[in-house]
């Protein structure tokens, strides 16, 4: 392995090229595959927020110009030094960033790294669940949006706080406009589903 990767297992490490200049530790968004060699390599760029499944990567301790390769880790079986806001607590990518930071989740932080601006965290697995407020009344079982999302596991799905998700109903009680409503995204189907509902105090 080149200098610098030695801490982690090499089964850990994955190559990647990415669509804009990379820093050491940045977290970046897995966006499709291509193949070098025969071996296969994973584009990325600059995490963007929106509807999951996808993958966030923790780039290595070295630059890399865009369209160059370099190795990257998941972060899942082993800690990673990661550009990071926190020395603890949760954070996770956010919207156009490549820094981890607080309110967002995805990974645990472990402690401060030993690079500046960095920690070293470890991706917590879990599936994506949101909490938001109805857009306008619900009934039945009618699809409906929700805005004022926030991510509550998983990885960071909006923008910003005017960003909706759409949402399944799989309830059939009716709902006020501002309802309080949790969904979590259903994998096999691809959409997001209710959890739980309830009206405004």
């Amino acid at each position: 392995m080149p200098g610098g990767y030695a801490a982690i297992p090499e089964y850990d490490w994955v190559p990647f090229t990415p669509n804009a200049a990379v820093a050491a530790h940045a977290a970046m968004k897995v966006t499709g595959t291509t193949t070098l060699n025969g071996e296969v390599v994973y584009q990325t760029r600059q995490y963007q927020a929106g509807a999951p499944p996808k993958t966030v990567l923790i780039n290595g301790p070295q630059d890399v110009a865009s369209g160059s390769y370099g190795m990257a880790s998941t972060a899942m079986g082993h800690p990673m030094a990661a550009l990071c806001s926190e020395s603890s607590g949760i954070v996770g990518p956010s919207h156009n960033s490549w820094t981890l930071t607080t309110a967002h989740p995805g990974f645990f932080v472990l402690g401060a790294g030993a690079v500046s601006g960095t920690a070293m965290v470890l991706r917590v697995c879990s599936g994506t669940k949101v909490k938001g407020l109805a857009v306008g009344a619900v009934a039945g079982t009618s699809p409906f949006n929700i805005d004022n999302v926030s991510t509550m596991t998983g990885l960071e799905v909006v923008e910003n706080s005017s960003s909706t998700v759409s949402i399944v109903n799989t309830f059939t009680d009716t709902l006020d406009d501002n309802g309080v409503v949790t969904a979590t995204y259903n994998e096999t189907d691809t959409q997001w589903e209710t959890d739980d509902v309830a009206c405004p105090a």
